[in-house]
């Protein structure tokens, strides 16, 4: 009996060993935002490509406040990994986007159920706090993370 709970202690070690070191080098290679090409409606095209929610990001490289909300997207992504989609329209790309949906001010950030409605629409750069409260308030929780 001794020896059986010795062997499942060492797997349970082993496992949680191999998701500390997996989750290091997914700490790595995720964080990036999907740059986006818009063609017809970007709602609707998200809406069939996802079951999860999605933050829509539009802005232009380059700008200050822009490059601020992308670090810190690129910071929830690694808290949420998968079960979260960040998407990046770029204006100076697609200026006619700027009209279609009301753009006044970069970056604007538009926050999109899984069912494609927009729960939220944010004008300039808000903190990362903000944003996981309204992302916990939409149902999404953050994975576990044994570095924190």
């Amino acid at each position: 009996m001794k020896k059986i709970l010795n062997i499942i202690l060492i797997l349970i070690f082993f496992a949680f060993l191999y998701n500390l070191v997996d989750m290091m080098f997914k700490r790595q290679k995720e964080g990036g935002l999907k740059e986006i090409t818009v063609a017809g409606n970007i709602l609707e095209q998200l809406k069939k490509e996802s079951a999860n929610p999605t933050l829509l990001l539009f802005g232009e490289k380059g700008n200050d406040e822009t490059e601020k909300m992308i670090k810190i997207l690129k910071e929830l992504k690694l808290d949420y990994g998968s079960r979260l989609n960040i998407n990046f329209v770029d204006l100076e790309k697609n200026q006619n986007v700027k009209k279609k949906y009301n753009i006044i001010r970069v970056p604007t950030l538009y926050v999109i159920t899984t069912q494609g409605q927009v729960a939220h629409r944010i004008v300039g750069v808000v903190q990362k706090e903000r944003l996981r409260f309204l992302l916990k308030e939409a149902g999404l929780r953050k994975k576990w993370n044994p570095l924190e």
